[in-house]
């Protein structure tokens, strides 16, 4: 379950940017088809969030805006490898907000992660037909991740209160503020084809509602460890699959990077997972 999520994930650079709509259109639309999708599959995710979860959800709306953002303006790759250093931002920003102090560990992940980005912007190409503003993009790919490492905190906290059903409803109204924040910037649609339907359709379907549904079972029954590596399929797969649709290419500058930030990912994994962490980002 955990893989097939993974997967699914992977797409969304691929689908993002086959789409003539532009970046804030696809976040805002996506969402909202993934709302009323979820509205109807999932009674139980019917319930106005706590003051708490919706502290989430913000996080939450936030990562997917920036990360639909930068899809548009730089490569897949380079979108979901600074993604996926939110263990960074985690590392730095836990002491202020879980009161948690930095390792000892920590202090020497921080420098493959940051290594990692540099040469992700160091092997940024020029901007092209899909990566019209590749630096840029590579600004918002970082504020994905740092929003994304305010949701994993966010999670984190959550999970001590031990409240059900926190993923679907975080889910479903996390979704429903990405399409409202992103909705004044979206409108009016001058233009749109068949084709951006049907992949906003998927997307918001799909990639992001199905996605998701596996990953919350998946979690239930696979250790953490085993669960943050499986994920890893998600930015292996995205530039894969955006090099078979749009034949985008990925620099070998760009994989040295990528490489640095999955290895401290997985040293991080597997040192809490050694430690009993409440929670293993």
């Amino acid at each position: 379950m955990i893989i097939i999520a993974a997967l699914l994930f992977s797409t969304a650079g691929a689908a993002i940017k086959g789409t003539t709509l532009t970046g804030f259109q696809v976040a805002s639309f996506r969402s909202l088809v993934a709302v009323i999708f979820l509205f109807i599959i999932l009674p139980k995710a019917r319930v106005l969030p706590s003051k708490k979860i919706l502290m989430v959800c913000v996080a939450y709306a936030m990562t997917v805006i920036f990360f639909v953002l930068s899809n548009k303006l730089t490569t897949a790759a380079n979108s979901i490898f600074l993604q996926s250093a939110s263990p960074l931002y985690i590392m730095l920003l836990g002491p202020l907000f879980l009161k948690e102090k930095i390792k000892k560990t920590d202090l020497f992940l921080i420098l493959p992660i940051v290594a990692g980005m540099m040469l992700l912007f160091a092997g940024t190409s020029a901007g092209g037909a899909l990566s019209s503003n590749p630096i840029l993009g590579n600004i918002l790919a970082c504020c994905a991740g740092v929003c994304w490492a305010m949701l994993i905190m966010g999670l984190r906290f959550l999970k001590r209160d031990d409240r059900t059903n926190q993923g679907i409803i975080l889910l479903l109204w996390g979704n429903l503020l990405a399409s409202v924040i992103a909705m004044p910037f979206a409108l009016p649609v001058l233009s749109f084809q068949m084709s951006d339907v049907f992949l906003i359709l998927f997307l918001g379907i799909v990639q992001i509602s199905i996605g998701y549904l596996f990953m919350l079972k998946g979690l239930s029954k696979v250790p953490a460890f085993e669960a943050s590596l499986l994920l890893l399929f998600e930015p292996v797969s995205s530039p894969i699959i955006a090099w078979l649709v749009h034949k985008e290419q990925v620099t070998l500058i760009t994989l040295l990077g990528a490489g640095l930030i999955f290895l401290a990912t997985i040293l991080k994994s597997y040192f809490q997972h050694n430690k009993g962490s409440i929670f293993k980002s």
